[in-house]
């Protein structure tokens, strides 16, 4: 009886070995987390708009002149669905809007190849007021950007690229699309790799800070990139262990053990 007692003391362990390493610690998969370096106070949220943001190739503008001329905002218009259209999908994006070729233009009706690269949406909806001025009487054009794409990587459920069909989303809604992340993602160092007039930067957000919604880094830009690493421990853990097979089969051979010993000893 002695060996089968170190026998079982032995497969205990291994089985309590198991189960530590292959947990991740509760803080560790916590989001939006209060630490003793951050107050959170009446700050003010960052920038909520794209306004700044340059246009590039890829990219789709929904344009919209008004006019006193009513010939000329249906004609100029034809194309374009109306703003109040909620039923957005990828499909009406592409066939309502203009996109940006490889060469940073932009073709409407009329007015031919217009150059919108590395331009932000304002400045090109001033371009094209005093453009139109030559075609119509006091123009008043607006333009948006729409249908942007951000890609995300890594430790999530469901990566891939994504198609965002509102003027703006944030790194927690991005991840939310992607099935949210695994247990072993890192969430005190998400990457963000994004790209602005030919100028590549590495960013990197923590989100499991309580002051993320605070930082500038918060929404996101049209075709960004978001790479979540896994947590260094994931390499000695398991995370889908196989408990319930483990134990059934440290059962079954304790038990045929004991049933062996006990057999040899009525010999």
């Amino acid at each position: 009886m002695k060996q089968s007692n170190k026998l079982l003391i032995f497969i205990v362990l291994v089985v309590f070995s198991s189960g530590f390493f292959s947990c991740a610690s509760h803080k560790e998969t916590l989001l939006l987390q209060e630490t003793d370096d951050i107050v959170i106070s009446s700050q003010k949220l960052p920038k909520l708009s794209f306004d700044d943001y340059c246009v590039q190739p890829g990219d789709f503008l929904m344009i919209h002149l008004f006019s006193f001329d009513e010939k000329s905002n249906a004609y100029f218009n034809s194309s374009n669905v109306s703003s109040n259209n909620y039923n957005v999908t990828e499909a009406n994006i592409y066939l309502s809007s203009y996109m940006v070729n490889d060469s940073g233009y932009i073709q409407l009706p009329l007015l031919g190849d217009v150059y919108v690269k590395d331009k932000s949406t304002n400045q090109i909806q001033n371009d094209l007021n005093a453009i139109m001025s030559d075609f119509v009487m006091e123009p008043s054009v607006t333009v948006k950007l729409v249908g942007f794409n951000i890609s995300i990587l890594g430790e999530v459920r469901n990566p891939g690229r994504f198609m965002i069909s509102k003027n703006r989303v944030n790194v927690l809604e991005a991840i939310a699309m992607a099935g949210d992340m695994g247990t072993y993602a890192n969430r005190k160092e998400v990457k963000i790799v994004r790209s602005n007039k030919g100028v590549t930067e590495l960013l990197v957000v923590d989100i499991s800070r309580k002051d993320l919604i605070y930082s500038d880094n918060y929404y996101l830009r049209p075709n960004d990139i978001i790479y979540i690493e896994p947590l260094r421990s994931k390499r000695y853990t398991f995370e889908a262990f196989p408990y319930a097979l483990v134990l059934t089969t440290i059962t079954s051979t304790i038990t045929t053990y004991l049933l062996i010993l006990n057999y040899i000893k009525k010999q």
